[in-house]
């Protein structure tokens, strides 16, 4: 009897054990692989999150780059391809005032913005300050041909209005001055006054094409 007893304890025991092991099994089974697997999960996707930021700030970096580039190439286009290159090529002021650089800035700014990387909202917004470019440009040529309408009106007998004379304009002057005393010949006050009114015009069309060049630096 004693033997069958101590047979029962025995089996008992060994159930009890294996009962705390599938328990053990079970809880490492619910409970410890389950966090480790969530701990591991979490792990990567952090470190994915932070592979993603470091490639959008990468990407967000070249596209800045790329857009400064962008603008920079387009001002110079437009300074020296609409401005610089044609008014070069035409002597008379008058006739430099009313050539209209409007329709090359067009041309340029369609074909560089069509073949430009530029997300659709900054196209958006290079097209709104064109606009405003084009506006502007008008508005400073039709000032700056009033003021030299201005300066075409100016009489002899005004010459006080007109600014002295500079440069190589000068030093003309000043060796026909010189002739006419020399020769014991009046005063040379009509190639004075010629001579100070170009002046005047070439500082209104110097400072007209510094207004353009300023207008059409997009920043």
């Amino acid at each position: 009897m004693k033997y069958d007893i101590d047979k029962t304890l025995s089996r008992l025991s060994h159930l009890s054990q294996i009962g705390l092991l599938l328990a053990a099994i079970f809880t490492i089974w619910y409970t410890v692989v389950p966090l480790y697997g969530k701990a591991v999960l979490e792990e990567q996707v952090a470190e994915k999150t932070i592979e993603l930021k470091n490639i959008n700030e990468q990407i967000s970096k070249q596209y800045s780059q790329l857009k400064k580039n962008y603008i920079k190439d387009l001002n110079i286009t437009y300074k020296f391809q609409c401005v610089l290159k044609p008014l070069s090529k035409i002597s008379n002021y008058n006739d430099r005032l009313n050539f209209d650089v409007a329709p090359c800035l067009n041309k340029v700014n369609d074909l560089t913005l069509k073949k430009s990387l530029l997300n659709e909202n900054d196209k958006q917004q290079f097209t709104l300050a064109h606009t405003m470019i084009l506006n502007n440009l008008e508005s400073t040529r039709k000032k700056t041909k009033q003021e030299f309408q201005k300066i075409e009106d100016i009489g002899i007998n005004e010459i006080h209005l007109l600014p002295e004379i500079q440069g190589y304009s000068k030093e003309a002057f000043e060796f026909t001055k010189d002739t006419a005393k020399l020769l014991g010949e009046p005063y040379p006050y009509k190639e004075e006054f010629e001579a100070r009114k170009s002046q005047a015009k070439r500082d209104l069309y110097s400072k007209y094409i510094d207004e353009l060049s300023n207008l059409i630096n997009i920043k």
